[in-house]
């Protein structure tokens, strides 16, 4: 397992080549500007070391939401191209599944993704594109 490497409101790390992103935000008018946003990708960059790997994205933690700036950021960003090869997201609210949903369709309908209820779910899902 790499280091962890923990923000105020998301820790990251990868462990078994799967790309792991807790966010844990219990602000529900809390809205992820950009600058946060680029501090993740920087991180997620050095975390994959340039490899293809599938992100766990577990969301049960968290409310808020993202700036639209941000969305596109995280969706077109030149850095995540060739790196994030699936996005499995562990999510157990129906606000957080249209979140997602809605961030799916509009900004990144080419990344394979699911929507899971477990944990356990979401890594079954991931270890389906780890090489």
């Amino acid at each position: 397992m790499n280091q962890a490497v923990v923000f105020e409101k998301a820790k990251f790390w990868r462990d078994q080549d799967i790309l792991f992103i807790t966010f844990h935000n219990r602000d529900i008018c809390h809205t992820m500007p950009l600058a946060s946003m680029e501090r993740y990708v920087d991180t997620i960059h050095a975390l994959c070391e340039n490899k293809p790997t599938p992100f766990l994205i577990d969301v049960t933690d968290a409310i808020g939401s993202y700036s639209i700036a941000a969305a596109k950021y995280f969706a077109k960003c030149k850095k995540l191209e060739k790196i994030r090869v699936a996005e499995a997201f562990v999510a157990n609210r129906i606000g957080s599944k249209l979140t997602i949903r809605s961030f799916k369709r509009i900004y990144d309908s080419k990344t394979p993704y699911k929507i899971c209820s477990t944990r356990e779910e979401a890594l079954e899902y991931c270890n389906e594109f780890v090489k």
